[in-house]
């Protein structure tokens, strides 16, 4: 494994009569919406993800995915017709393929668009609260610096109050 985290996702484009959805595998799904909206007349939407343990999962489902709806289901290149499709049975008979070769993955399970989006505020909230916390510990900080600094100048300050009073005591 790679340490990165990979997916099977599904992008519709909006708007169109035949729904093509594009299916493919990607370690960064933001990226990879850009990418595919570039290169795309039409608006489009992430419809769902497919986690996977590693890059060799996200291919072998990404190229299965694209065997069972090559026949019925293809229009050009990735890009498939789903309109009627059901897609838990195929994912279904994936992982029970596969199931030796993922012994400790959990059942295969789809990501809606917005349970994905969901997943990004939880994570963005996160790092919010992390930069937060960095934050006040960093004011934590400089308020102690600075109350060193407080000390340092009352010192100095009584240094040159007896340095005045030296020089006017002559």
């Amino acid at each position: 494994m790679d340490g990165k985290k990979y997916c099977v996702y599904f992008i519709k484009v909006c708007d169109a009569k035949n729904v093509p959805t594009k299916i493919g595998y990607t370690n960064d799904i933001g990226r990879r919406l850009v990418e595919v909206q570039t290169h795309n007349p039409d608006k489009i939407k992430l419809d769902c993800t497919i986690p996977c343990e590693s890059k060799e999962q996200a291919q072998k489902l990404e190229r299965f995915l694209h065997r069972q709806l090559y026949k019925r289901c293809h229009i050009s290149g990735e890009w498939f017709n789903l309109k009627g499709v059901h897609i838990p049975p195929i994912l279904h008979k994936f992982y029970t393929a596969h199931k030796s070769m993922f012994p400790d993955a959990e059942p295969l399970k789809l990501y809606s668009g917005k349970e994905l989006e969901y997943s990004k505020i939880l994570s963005e909230n996160l790092k919010l609260k992390l930069t937060v916390q960095d934050l006040e510990d960093q004011v934590k900080n400089l308020k102690e610096v600075n109350s060193e600094l407080e000390a340092e100048l009352d010192c100095l300050k009584g240094v040159v109050e007896d340095s005045e009073f030296l020089y006017n005591f002559k």
